[in-house]
């Protein structure tokens, strides 16, 4: 009787598609973006390789994330749209978030081109461009922070939603909440959350 043996298909390679859309962008780039449609594309796989590396943060990737302003001002929100519809959310007054129709809203108040690139991003309802316009803000603050030591988007937050930031610091083994501002610390105190399932037993 001859001896059988399971052969293992070979695990097939994962494709390098932010090495693709770096490639295809940078092609697009050397070209002169001589019409709107290559700036257009180019954008397209802007968005496409900057969601692709994810929290990947480098200086060279927020140089290459200010392209956007270069490539979409004076762009037709027309041809925008074809590229990257608009998210089907019509629930938007049930939940008092942005939906479709404050989407074509927006875009009627605006008029015909893109004016501010950065603006029209955050008001634009689309699954693609608001994780790209995430990671876009997440460069800004890691290369603030590189070069100043200060994170704008701390900043922002604190003057828009009156949030101030405090740093959780262990002392003594003990962990506490620092004010840099004030130099005064909090005791953190962690609450174990008890499962309904559990009941005190009276003796």
């Amino acid at each position: 009787m001859s001896n059988l043996s399971v052969i293992k298909s070979p695990t097939p390679e994962k494709r390098d598609l932010s090495g693709i859309y770096l490639k295809q962008l940078i092609a697009l780039v050397r070209g002169g973006l001589a019409t709107e449609d290559d700036r257009l594309k180019a954008f397209y796989y802007l968005v496409k390789y900057t969601n692709e590396t994810g929290t990947e943060k480098s200086r060279e990737k927020f140089d290459l994330t200010s392209l956007d302003e270069f490539l979409l001002k004076g762009m037709s929100t027309e041809k925008f749209v074809q590229f990257f519809p608009i998210a089907k959310e019509y629930d938007g007054d049930k939940y008092c978030t942005k939906d479709y129709f404050y989407t074509i809203d927006f875009l009627k108040e605006m008029g015909p081109v893109i004016k501010d690139p950065l603006d029209f991003l955050w008001e634009y309802q689309n699954h693609s461009t608001h994780i790209y316009l995430a990671n876009k803000l997440s460069l800004m603050s890691y290369v603030a922070r590189m070069e100043t030591g200060e994170d704008p988007m701390k900043d922002a937050i604190e003057n828009i939603f009156g949030v101030k930031f405090k740093q959780l610091l262990e002392i003594d083994g003990k962990e506490v909440l620092y004010d840099p501002e004030t130099g005064k610390t909090t005791p953190v105190k962690r609450h174990k959350r008890k499962p309904k399932w559990i009941k005190a037993v009276k003796r």
